[in-house]
């Protein structure tokens, strides 16, 4: 089985990553977590310390979606490495007019910003880099496979039309942060990993997203925790069933998952 699903991740352009065969493990009880949670969806995760790959769906973990509000991971880079935004502490101005959510009507810095997911404030971030530089910078980051980014997307290309990411690709942006190898400089990595740290858990950095497709709820959490075991980088995309509280079913996933992970004897299953 594990066989199978390495060769559909070949063909599926998973290749370049030399994910090996033997560091594949199915969880069937990230699955079970899952289905407790009255959502599908699938959640690789990688022990960078020992590159191994875990996951409920290895398959469904090399399929696109759009990224939604985990763009802001990417974005935050690029503002920061082209001077749209100067600082952590730059500030974001509400212009007074009426927003999705009241907690985004307020002047906030780049933090509070990432943290609350406010998407006007991001969108005018993009629109400040520019559909060239910005797909300049997307190549050079090697995020996720590029479409024609214009004056006509650029403040909206991850939330809406084609663009798409897959989990093992958002695995993969992250490990290649997380090991200096994405072409930032030191400074910006600093700002990121403070505006990603998660407020309580010290351990934590991850971003929220979330969209709909034909009325139903679409949603990510994407991101890294340092453990004894090693550091595991995440990815959960999920869709609605009949969950009474999707959003906060995002973190309780992975949360849930990674407590098992944390468990010396689970990692060898």
């Amino acid at each position: 089985m594990r066989l199978l699903t390495f060769l559909f991740l070949c063909a599926v352009g998973f290749s370049n990553a030399q994910v090996l065969e033997n560091s594949l493990r199915n969880r069937d009880d990230f699955q079970r977590i899952i289905d407790s949670h009255q959502v599908k969806g699938v959640i690789v995760v990688l022990n960078d310390k020992t590159s191994t790959y875990y996951s409920n769906n290895f398959r469904g973990g090399a399929l696109g979606h759009l990224p939604a509000s985990t763009f802001k991971i990417a974005n935050s880079m690029i503002g920061l490495e082209t001077g749209m935004i100067p600082s952590v502490d730059s500030i974001f101005h509400w212009d007074g007019q009426k927003r999705m959510f009241s907690i985004w009507e307020r002047d906030m810095n780049l933090r509070e910003a990432f943290q609350s997911s406010c998407v006007p404030c991001y969108q005018e971030v993009a629109r400040k880099i520019g559909s060239e530089r910005m797909q300049e910078w997307l190549k050079k980051l090697n995020y996720a496979p590029l479409i024609i980014i214009d004056s006509g997307n650029i403040d909206n290309f991850w939330l809406v039309g084609d663009f798409r990411i897959t989990p093992f690709e958002q695995v993969s942006f992250l490990r290649r942060f997380c090991s200096d190898e994405l072409e930032i400089s030191p400074e910006t990595k600093k700002n990121m990993l403070q505006i990603m740290r998660v407020e309580g858990d010290s351990t934590l950095c991850a971003k929220t997203g979330w969209t709909q497709s034909d009325g139903i709820d679409q949603g990510w959490y994407v991101g890294f925790k340092n453990t004894p075991e090693g550091r595991l980088i995440f990815a959960l995309f999920i869709e609605q069933v009949s969950a009474p509280n999707f959003m906060e079913a995002r973190k309780s996933i992975v949360k849930e998952c990674l407590n098992l992970l944390s468990e010396p004897a689970s990692q060898n299953e």
